[in-house]
């Protein structure tokens, strides 16, 4: 009966509670940190939408709601160039969507975007501009390579225009 268990309870001090704490929590934090700031470094802060040709609902949105976009085709990389990211924030300020899609991926109806719209595959980088429920234009290299020139271009374009016919003949022409 008067036989002490030999095996004594330690406790432990709240600095050791601390400290313990501090060896599971701290590296947490730092691998948190690194991962946010590997995924700020890669895909920095834009506003680029990534569409996908299988996402018909997405590409009727872009093509037939009559909401202006840019949309710059991927490459072989798949990634958004860093002009193309800083646009996006400057569009997205004029209320123009900036996108980014696989344009020579098939389409459900089997063609490729640029066999589609008739893009030219040759202008490099490809980028067109949608809005209105008009036809995507292609966007010319030198504007496509500046932010200023392609936020002026997007915001010229999606700019609504009314047509007023002067006879019953030019509307037949515009309606028809």
């Amino acid at each position: 009966m008067g036989k002490k268990d030999k095996r004594a309870v330690r406790r432990v001090t709240p600095a050791e509670q601390v400290a313990q704490a501090c060896k599971i929590v701290l590296p947490a934090l730092a691998a948190f940190a690194a991962i946010a700031f590997a995924y700020i470094i890669l895909y920095g802060d834009s506003k680029v939408t990534f569409l996908s040709v299988g996402d018909t609902d997405t590409l009727k949105t872009v093509f037939y709601s009559g909401q202006p976009w840019v949309v710059i085709c991927l490459d072989k990389s798949g990634r958004v160039p860093e002009y193309f990211k800083k646009a996006s924030l400057a569009l997205a300020k004029e209320h123009i969507h900036a996108g980014a899609l696989d344009c020579k991926a098939a389409l459900p109806s089997g063609k490729t975007t640029l066999e589609k719209f008739k893009l030219t595959e040759s202008v490099k980088p490809q980028m067109f501009f949608v809005a209105n429920d008009k036809k995507p234009q292609q966007v010319d290299r030198d504007t496509a390579l500046s932010s200023s020139k392609l936020v002026a271009f997007a915001r010229k374009e999606a700019e609504l225009k009314i047509y007023q016919p002067k006879n019953t003949a030019e509307l037949n022409l515009s309606c028809l």
